[in-house]
């Protein structure tokens, strides 16, 4: 498996792992807003994702407590995340061809966003001949633009979506910055 070039080392994402996990050890809890909490609902437990991801400290490990977490709660046939290069962070369950497409369609609504400001990339649900769909999750966050991508019966709802976002800035251990250039 390639690996992207935009994450730091696993020992240098360890250390900062640790910083992540001793400013939660106050008793925060890992939180996205209102509807990331509605996302519950649907399957999409934050607090389950969070107590996974304090028990692990390599990348791939926290890579792997992610994608389990979205195929749990999405009943995702497939997923993966792909940087804005179109290179792979994970796969399971899903074709090449759908990695490099949501990287084309990342560009994509980057340009269109610099043409329209005010559009929230947020997600892209493709349809395919199957009836399956791909939904493509935009998530930026302080280490760049990134794709979660999964292969779903139905699209994700906007708490969905929220968690998503949420759960994969925790995974990568960044904080998100949707609606800011990086």
């Amino acid at each position: 498996m390639v690996r992207s070039a935009y994450l730091p080392e696993d020992n240098v994402l360890s250390s900062l792992f640790d910083q992540v996990r001793g400013e939660r050890s106050g008793g925060a809890k890992l939180r996205g807003n209102a509807l990331s909490e509605r996302a519950v609902e649907r399957g999409l437990n934050l607090t389950e994702l969070d107590l996974a991801l304090s028990a692990t400290s390599s990348v791939d490990a926290r890579f792997k407590a992610f994608q389990g977490w979205l195929e749990r709660g999405t009943s995702a046939l497939g997923v993966f995340v792909a940087d804005s290069e179109g290179l792979s962070m994970f796969e399971s369950g899903v074709r090449e061809g759908y990695v490099a497409a949501a990287a084309e369609l990342g560009g994509l609504l980057s340009r269109l966003a610099a043409v329209l400001p005010e559009m929230d990339e947020g997600s892209t649900t493709l349809r395919l001949r199957s009836g399956a769909l791909v939904e493509l999750v935009a998530c930026r966050t302080e280490l760049g633009r990134f794709t979660v991508g999964l292969l779903l019966e139905r699209a994700l709802g906007a708490e969905q979506i929220v968690a998503v976002r949420t759960g994969f800035a925790a995974a990568a251990g960044a904080a998100t910055t949707m609606g800011r250039e990086v």
